[in-house]
């Protein structure tokens, strides 16, 4: 029940991003986004690092800084870390600007040795230029998974888009 859960509400989250995106398309001929990914596997309390761009225009990602807005404005920010086996809890939070943010932790528990789940934190935030965004962990980490003959599990897929002013 879990699974079918967590593949509805992704299909509802991508299907509001595609919405988002088709009403900028026709206002904004140049919309902001970044889709980062990670294929290695994170443990411990840290910034969570995204070693794959899979897409940017108008951001700048490095893994020294974070992603850092150029353009002001309100972004829609969705996180989905692929937590790892183990028992134990995993927490994901946001920060901006070293700071974290109110309301955006996300928390996922497991007594089950062998089992991956993917949580979600989602939010919508104005952003001004220069700022820089993070997501945070703490707990049992996060796994990159490679089935063969398909395409990679990342570890965390990180997705920000710019849906208005502010």
């Amino acid at each position: 029940m879990k699974i079918n859960n967590a593949i509805a509400w992704i299909f509802t989250a991508l299907m509001t991003l595609v919405m988002f995106s088709a009403l900028s398309a026709e206002a904004n001929d140049h919309a902001v986004y970044a889709q980062l990914s990670s294929s290695e596997n994170q443990y411990g309390n840290a910034i969570v690092l995204m070693d794959q761009v899979d897409a940017i225009q108008g951001m700048e990602y490095s893994q020294e800084v974070g992603l850092t807005v150029q353009t002001p404005g309100v972004y829609l920010i969705i996180a989905a870390p692929q937590v790892s086996t183990g028992k134990g809890c995993y927490d994901l939070w946001l920060n901006v600007n070293g700071e974290q943010v109110a309301n955006s932790n996300v928390r996922y528990c497991s007594q089950v040795p062998k089992q991956t789940d993917v949580i979600i934190s989602q939010g919508a935030a104005c952003f001004m230029e220069g700022d820089i965004i993070n997501p945070v962990q703490s707990g049992i980490g996060i796994e990159a998974i490679q089935p063969p003959n398909e395409p990679l599990i990342p570890s965390i897929i990180f997705t920000a888009y710019r849906i208005g002013s502010c």
